[in-house]
């Protein structure tokens, strides 16, 4: 398989790979540049996720990029306000939305503008 750079991105964001877990199905593709290895397909809803699942994502001893940057984000927060998150149900997907829209991209970063990412990024 032979992509472009740009779809090889995109690609490159559908995909994550990980060890031991059956959250995430198994399969085997030639991805770009890396023909032959082993990924994992990321799965469309990640709400199945267990406790065990983030603990091995936190003991990988080299963790993907943006679950080290999940994990960064809570760790260096105030602990009074993950509790306050937790106990007042704080909407997050809707603050990570809103930020999206003001950032004006698209699903793919590609630049809408501020008015059209509004549109794509703040629905329920």
């Amino acid at each position: 398989m032979s992509l472009d750079p740009e779809t090889h991105s995109l690609f490159t964001l559908l995909i994550i790979r990980c060890q031991n877990t059956s959250l995430f199905k198994s399969t085997s593709l030639l991805h770009y540049p890396f023909k032959g290895e082993q990924f994992e397909e990321l799965p469309s809803d990640l709400s199945a996720m267990t406790y065990d699942h983030i603990q091995r994502i936190r003991m990988a001893y080299e963790p993907l990029e943006h679950w080290e940057a999940i994990a960064g984000m809570f760790s260096v927060a105030d602990g009074e306000i993950l509790r306050f998150i937790l106990a007042y149900k704080v909407p997050l997907e809707r603050f990570i939305r809103h930020e999206l829209a003001g950032r004006g991209y698209d699903k793919n970063h590609n630049w809408i503008g501020f008015e059209q990412a509004a549109k794509l990024w703040l629905v329920d």
